[in-house]
């Protein structure tokens, strides 16, 4: 067992090489701050901004104009998407024959796991992660963009005018009701904003927009959504309680617990929005919505929920790669937007690739093969296309490994790289926040990139890089999780 370093922080700046000189100009580009927890209270004079508005993130998270990755969304084609139907693979990314043996690898695979009792695929792992899907009267019903409508008093029933705030009140007020419930990162991001190409070609082609007072199906089964609901919340499931769990078994629970959670406080937002005289529309990544709608990854991005990075998800800090997928909500409700941010993560990813070196699929370029992200990737069923300078990852060869060694069946036809959730758990930028020399490193990283390299061999030597073995997965269920 690995015990804590008692290595004070100006010990560690010198035999990194930061002398009195650097550290100096460290301070030039942050605050002064007299202890820990004045640091994470910035900005309490009360300026509407992602970094202190929303959430609670440390000096080094910088607010900028427009994402630290390259994007031009006049490039930009609408994804043709997944089928709606989860359990299989769409028809645009493999055959027919390709999905039946999938999934009969799948089935074989549970039960061979079951019978001998493999770590990771044990019966009460099974059968733990088909419970933590399960939504108590919902079951398994995945929801429609416009919710449920069935929250039994409005503003209409109890006879008064709906609800009417400014852009900021109502901005805090959505970041108080999300947050009751354990919602991790939000932002907020409008439809309308061209800063880097018009956004409506970010909706799949089973998603348009038009000038309708109320949603509706055509013909053709296409959603068509109002275009006054241009107002987008982004929201983050929590992180989970350990996100090493995610790296000793791929069948963790908690996985499964926190994308449900956020697939009720979503539906829980809808009824509020609703009974307050506003429409909404959610969408989400195939496994609990009806249609996936648009990219979530991407407004992640622009909205400050987090930043891009090698795995494509957004980064977000303090919450890392840990955090779940995003959850995407259209309204009417008036809010204001938030601005992309920049802690140094695309940069730090040009010389790890830790998360390619432990992908089971291969789906991550590694360093060696992309060091730097580029306009040049190919585009295919799974891409939409070359609307940003990223790397060039296969989001299908992670789903195919995902959907032949783990245990359910709803893992999702469209997706980007990151279902397994080994790449999130093993990001440097997941580790634990409340180990200080973390923090350090971390504001050096968001400051200048010259010890990147270094960090990232420090990472790898203290053994957070490595794969949980057989014996690791086993110790699951008796392990002891806090109280939250």
């Amino acid at each position: 067992m690995k015990s804590h370093s008692t290595m004070s922080r100006r010990d560690f700046m010198k035999s990194i090489g930061l002398g009195s000189a650097a550290i100096a100009s460290m301070g030039a580009t942050a605050p002064f701050f007299h202890d820990l927890d004045e640091m994470t209270g910035i900005g309490a004079a009360e300026t509407f901004n992602s970094t202190t508005s929303m959430q609670k993130r440390p000096w080094w998270v910088k607010e900028v104009d427009i994402p630290t990755v390259e994007i031009d969304l006049k490039l930009r084609t609408p994804y043709a998407g997944p089928t709606p139907l989860a359990g299989t693979l769409a028809s645009i990314y493999v055959t027919k024959e390709e999905t039946a043996a999938i999934l009969a690898s799948q089935k074989n695979n549970a039960i061979e796991g079951a019978k001998n009792n493999r770590p990771g695929f044990t019966l009460r792992d099974q059968i733990g992660a088909w419970a933590s899907l399960d939504r108590g009267q919902t079951g398994y019903v995945k929801y429609p963009p416009e919710g449920f409508r069935t929250i039994k008093v409005t503003h209409e029933t109890l006879g008064v005018p709906k609800w009417e705030g400014s852009e900021t009140e109502n901005a805090f007020m959505i970041r108080t009701f999300l947050r009751q419930f354990g919602a991790g990162a939000i932002g907020y991001a409008r439809v309308d904003d061209d800063s880097v190409g018009p956004r409506k070609p970010l909706f799949n082609t089973h998603v348009r927009l038009e000038n309708n007072a109320d949603y509706k199906y055509d013909s053709n089964g296409v959603f068509v959504m109002p275009e006054k609901c241009k107002y987008a919340i982004i929201m983050y499931d929590r992180s989970p309680r350990d996100p090493n769990n995610y790296r000793r078994t791929v069948n963790s629970p908690q996985a499964f617990v926190s994308n449900m959670e956020k697939c009720e406080y979503g539906h829980k937002l809808q009824n509020f929005l609703w009974g307050l005289g506003y429409q909404s529309y959610w969408f989400e990544d195939g496994t609990t919505s009806k249609f996936t709608g648009t990219p979530t990854n991407v407004w992640g991005i622009l909205s400050g929920v987090g930043e891009y990075n090698r795995i494509h998800n957004a980064v977000s800090q303090p919450e890392g790669e840990s955090g779940n997928f995003a959850s995407i909500l259209f309204t009417d409700l008036p809010l204001p937007t938030t601005k992309p941010i920049d802690f140094g993560a695309l940069e730090f990813c040009k010389t790890c690739g830790i998360c390619a070196d432990v992908c089971p699929a291969g789906a991550i370029p590694t360093v060696e093969e992309y060091r730097e992200p580029t306009w040049d990737r190919a585009t295919g069923p799974w891409s939409a296309s070359n609307d940003h300078k990223g790397y060039p990852n296969k989001s299908i060869e992670c789903v195919k490994w995902y959907f032949s060694y783990a245990i359910t069946a709803y893992a999702p036809s469209s997706r980007p790289v990151g279902v397994c959730r080994r790449c999130a758990s093993h990001c440097v930028f997941s580790k634990d926040h409340e180990a200080w020399i973390h923090e350090v490193v971390k504001g050096v990283v968001s400051t200048t990139p010259v010890m990147n390299s270094f960090f990232t061999k420090m990472d790898m030597l203290s053994g957070y890089s490595d794969v949980i073995s057989d014996e690791g997965r086993a110790e699951y269920w008796h392990q002891y999780l806090p109280a939250v």
